[in-house]
């Protein structure tokens, strides 16, 4: 019973592997302190805000547009692409959907999706220096009551690989006998039989 509990603990209510949520929970410090740690991983930044001016950068040898991201712990991540932990950024695609939408200037309360990406460039100083990038895959925006307001995608971004989070779902629906997200006494069979070998 006590390794059934351990199973059910992690695929369903582990936090980062939340119903609905295919990516991991982070907070963009925890991404920030140590941006090796999450490289090539999509992560999920809740309770951020971004600014939608966009600022063009073309010394990574494509265009890149930065964007002003404030964490949900009240740090700024400027979007200048200078030195730093991270920046955010947008591909040229998505940066047109954020100003056709015509959003007001300054800050907005955001759930925002990345992938965590490095590369390099030359530093003022003539040094070739490495950069942490998060590339921002979806914007969920929220109202100053906390309402959704507006969802934009990069449509124009290959879907994330995701192996963790693929792994995940697969092993719940494997527990999951209605296939309905939630614990009943089906699931609670399923395990029984799994763990004992009748399945």
């Amino acid at each position: 019973m006590k390794k059934i509990a351990i199973i059910f603990l992690v695929i369903f209510y582990f936090p980062g592997f939340a119903w609905g949520q295919d990516y991991l929970h982070y907070t963009i410090e925890q991404v920030s302190f140590t941006p090796e740690s999450y490289l090539g991983l999509t992560v999920f930044f809740d309770g951020a805000q971004f600014q939608p001016s966009l600022y063009k950068e073309t010394k990574f040898g494509d265009v890149k547009y930065g964007i002003d991201v404030q964490s949900k712990g009240g740090f700024y991540y400027f979007d200048g692409f200078y030195y730093m932990n991270i920046t955010f950024y947008v591909a040229p695609g998505f940066a047109a959907q954020i100003v056709n939408l015509q959003i007001s200037s300054g800050y907005h309360k955001a759930n925002l999706t990345c992938t965590i990406e490095k590369t390099t460039a030359l530093y003022y100083d003539g040094t070739t220096k490495p950069y942490w990038l998060a590339k921002v895959l979806k914007i969920e925006m929220f109202d100053y009551a906390g309402n959704a307001a507006n969802v934009m995608v990069d449509e124009t971004a290959p879907q994330p690989i995701d192996p963790v989070g693929d792994a995940i779902k697969a092993e719940r629906a494997r527990w999951d006998a209605n296939g309905d997200n939630k614990i009943g006494i089906e699931e609670a069979i399923r395990a029984l039989q799994i763990v004992s070998g009748m399945r």
